[in-house]
């Protein structure tokens, strides 16, 4: 049966969602903008993402990766499926549409050097994450990647992220990805406890503190019930490679 999607429903579900994240009104603070700019360089360095990339992103939301991608020298596009968020990132002049992927036929095959799905893929039932993925496939450059954040099921402290949101409706652990990546040429190469960062808090000997009680949780909990150290901050990032050309 071909893989379908009832739009008018899943449009619905997002009608006020601009106004819950608090998108049309807030700004963030300077001590946000530092957090958030050092984790975007980092995961990008992680990733090996080339200076000059282009990038697509996957759910943009308020724009601000788009911002930071343009102001770092990437060349950056994206897709959205709430509207008034793709008019407002238009107005700041970012290449954007108002497009699902699964839909868009917007971008050549090959196009992007990398994807970025900041908080998206939870949205997304199973069978829409596999047919997204085999699109990603066909957009990435051979050797391009994806680099995904979502909500840590793996990890009591994730539920909170993972169930306060209606939309969400999939759970990941480090280990679930690689199930829907067999009809692609994407490979897991990397997947674990989103980045850390220091950059913007006010006592970041604090956080540095609370870094290394977090490795101490990890390493005890995940001995005593796998034998192995298990991811347990509240999001995980997964980085996907391609490693050949579609047949």
């Amino acid at each position: 049966m071909p893989f379908k999607i009832n739009i008018l429903s899943f449009m619905s579900d997002y009608d006020s969602y601009t106004k819950w994240k608090g998108w049309d009104t807030s700004e963030l603070s300077n001590s946000n903008k530092e957090r958030i700019n050092a984790s975007y360089h980092a995961i990008l360095k992680k990733a090996k993402v080339p200076q000059a990339a282009r990038i697509l992103e996957l759910g943009f939301g308020n724009g601000y990766f788009l911002e930071w991608a343009r102001d770092h020298g990437y060349h950056s596009s994206g897709l959205e499926i709430i509207e008034e968020l793709v008019t407002k990132a238009a107005a700041n002049g970012h290449e954007v549409y108002c497009d699902r992927l699964l839909e868009t036929n917007r971008f050549e095959p090959n196009s992007f050097d990398a994807i970025v799905a900041f908080d998206v893929f939870e949205h997304m039932s199973v069978d829409e994450l596999r047919e997204s993925l085999k699109k990603i496939d066909a957009l990435l450059v051979v050797g391009g990647c994806v680099i995904a954040r979502v909500p840590n099921a793996g990890s009591p402290f994730g539920q909170l992220l993972q169930n306060g949101d209606m939309t969400h409706l999939r759970a990941f652990t480090t280990t679930s990805m690689p199930q829907l990546l067999f009809d692609t040429a994407l490979n897991q190469e990397w997947a674990g406890n989103s980045v850390r960062v220091l950059a913007g808090c006010r006592q970041k000997w604090k956080r540095y503190i609370a870094y290394i009680l977090r490795d101490f949780l990890e390493w005890t909990l995940g001995f005593i019930y796998f034998g192995r150290r298990v991811a347990m901050d509240p999001t995980i990032t997964l980085i996907l490679r391609k490693s050949s050309q579609n047949s």
